[in-house]
């Protein structure tokens, strides 16, 4: 029998030039890829020996018979296995892959498994599938319809596969795999037809080079500056790793000083610093993965207990020596942080926030350029602030845990608690109480301190329609902390007059304070939303006055009605403290002094003059029942 092996020899090859490009380069490491590169040597392996096999089985009678049934075993062989990878593929593609599964995986290689031991077994016996006839040459067996049949079953079952998990596929995905199956089906019934025509092996090609060009584009997982690996492929990684039930080390660092090196030296300078630190982390080991998180972070994971410790005294080591930017050498520093043995009992959503929480506690702990070893001893923090943000999460949902407490402001020109600050507190059921210098950072950091503004501001008012202080307890207004993310949106005042309206209650009796960061950095849009809620009489303070960089003249021009001055103020220098009371004055803002304790400091501010003083040496922060005993007692 002569065959037409013509359309598989081109096809092989474009399928040899798809496989060259993919192995040029070192593959992320996912399930997909290693699935993919098994199938590009399995398709460039059958595609070789069905055009060898079509030469010897037409000169069957010029080489020996053992040397036909090799070449034509191992081609048949390969074509029970593609099928079994192109469904694991497929699986991979829908996440559903997975080690656990290991029941249902060796159910779903049964009839690949069995047709392969009848082929291997039995077939050089009886010529189950194929056989040798000396003078005749190759002739197909009574079984050779069971190839037929098992591939027929496999693109069944990827059908299926598709079926079930198309909200998991992605719509190229799904149109690639079906476009494979109905190219599948035609070349096999083509080549049922004219069994001389070889067509399935270009088919396969075909069908593999579309795969690749529109399913594996590595430039999807690449950072293009750094050239390792991207955020997206870590997030596919440390995810398969947990589902393979793996155990894995982690070392994230933050690269210091590249801001600096781009505004000295230029951009290029700066991305060739970013090239250099992912080149070195890479470790030259396969068994090292570098991914750019973002910015300037770099996270490395390896499963090699080895490579971990290495790659961790290298570093100490490595950013104590200078590194070539092109035009200079510069010392690097970087904040790094490790993580040991984790594995399936974590998910992706934890490791991910287990890395924001380490980098969040260095920079906390102002520990830049040093190595903070976050390994199992060190991560109880972390989990912490997980557990802490969780819960506040869960309070603001549900309103539950966090309460309104007091604390009483005195005039010391009116001899009397003219105004109170409402602050909020917050206790869990497992977690007991938190403190705020805990809490609020947590949320500043996780987008929720809109939320808590919102909570405050109706506890505040709900306080005000219970109990009238102003009539019942003399106060004349309330004051309450307004976060700098709100001053990001010309819609504030409206917003919060919306929110006013809901509890009917007089604007006047709020006092709204504003952190002098939150009011000079987004200087124009505080002016318009301060200008607009001032028409409706609610008051304003300056918050925390002294803890930051105020442009003075700004604040002036702002329409505030006292100035809170920190406590730290009060403990520095004299005469930087007076020379403020007497310009604030003059400006004409009234002040109010925070962080008051002693007996000395009440006299000394006296004879300052100041208007209001506000400290435990009034009084605590309380809760609203006893705060209303402690004025009513007055």
């Amino acid at each position: 029998m002569r065959f037409i092996a013509e359309y598989e020899i081109c096809a092989l090859v474009f399928l040899i030039a798809a496989m060259l490009r993919f192995f040029v380069k070192r593959q992320f490491p996912g399930m997909q890829n290693r699935i993919f590169g098994a199938l590009l040597w399995c398709a460039v392996a059958d595609l070789s020996l069905d055009i060898l096999s079509a030469y010897t089985i037409e000169f069957a009678g010029l080489i020996p018979i053992w040397i036909n049934y090799v070449i034509n075993t191992v081609f048949y062989l390969l074509q029970i296995v593609y099928p079994v990878l192109i469904l694991f593929y497929t699986m991979a593609l829908a996440g559903t892959l997975r080690q656990q599964h290991m029941r249902r995986l060796l159910f779903l290689t049964f009839p690949a498994a069995v047709t392969a031991v009848f082929l291997l077994a039995v077939n050089p016996f009886i010529g189950m599938f194929f056989y040798f006839v000396p003078v005749s040459g190759y002739h197909h067996g009574g079984g050779f319809d069971l190839l037929y049949i098992v591939s027929l079953i496999y693109m069944a079952l990827i059908l299926l596969e598709v079926i079930r998990h198309r909200t998991s596929l992605q719509k190229a995905q799904s149109r690639v795999i079906i476009g494979f199956l109905a190219v599948m089906a035609a070349a096999m019934s083509i080549q049922a037809l004219y069994p001389p025509l070889l067509i399935t092996g270009a088919a396969l090609a075909l069908a593999i080079v579309v795969m690749y060009s529109t399913l594996q584009n590595p430039q999807d997982m690449l950072d293009m500056t750094t050239q390792v690996f991207n955020y997206r492929a870590m997030l596919q990684f440390i995810g398969e790793l947990i589902k393979e039930g793996k155990s894995f080390h982690i070392i994230a660092a933050d690269i210091h000083n590249v801001s600096r090196i781009n505004r000295l030296f230029g951009l290029d300078c700066g991305n060739l610093t970013l090239v250099q630190v992912g080149r070195f982390l890479a470790q030259d080991s396969d068994k090292v993965w570098v991914f750019r998180m973002m910015g300037t972070r770099f996270v490395t994971i390896t499963s090699s207990e080895s490579d971990y410790a290495k790659l961790r005294g290298d570093i100490s080591r490595r950013f104590g020596q200078p590194w070539d930017i092109g035009i200079t050498e510069i010392i690097l520093s970087a904040t790094v942080c490790c993580m040991r043995g984790l594995d399936s009992s974590k998910t992706l959503d934890e490791v991910v926030n287990l890395l924001e929480a380490a980098f969040s506690s260095a920079d906390h702990n102002r520990f830049p350029g040093k190595v903070i070893f976050t390994d199992e001893g060190s991560l109880a923090d972390l989990y912490r602030t997980m557990a802490v943000e969780t819960a506040l999460h869960e309070a603001l949902e549900q309103g539950t845990g966090l309460e309104l407490h007091l604390q009483p402001i005195y005039s010391v020109t009116e001899k009397r608690f003219v105004g109170a600050e409402a602050l909020l507190r917050f206790s869990h059921a497992d977690l007991g109480r938190i403190s705020p210098a805990e809490f609020v950072p947590i949320a500043e950091k996780k987008g929720l301190v809109l939320q808590m503004d919102k909570a405050v501001v109706k506890m505040g008012c709900e306080f005000i329609l219970q109990y009238d202080p102003k009539k019942t307890l003399g106060l004349d207004w309330l004051g309450i902390n307004l976060s700098a993310a709100e001053f990001m949106n010309r819609q504030m005042p409206k917003r919060l007059m919306a929110l006013l309206d809901t509890y009917a209650i007089d604007p006047g009796l709020l006092m709204f304070e504003i952190t002098e960061t939150a009011a000079t950095a987004s200087y124009d849009i505080v002016s318009d939303c301060l200008k607009e809620l001032r028409e409706k009489h609610i008051r304003f303070a300056l918050d925390d006055f002294g803890t930051g960089f105020a442009n003075i003249s700004q604040v002036a021009g702002l329409p505030f009605d006292y100035v809170k001055i920190d406590r730290d103020l009060l403990m520095g220098s004299r005469i930087v403290l007076e020379n403020l009371m007497r310009m604030f004055a003059q400006l004409g803002l009234r002040t109010v002094v925070e962080g008051v304790e002693t007996i000395e400091q009440v006299e000394y501010l006296h004879t300052l003059q100041v208007d209001c003083i506000q400290g435990f040496y009034y009084a605590r922060p309380m809760p609203v029942e006893k705060f209303v005993a402690f004025m009513g007692a007055l």
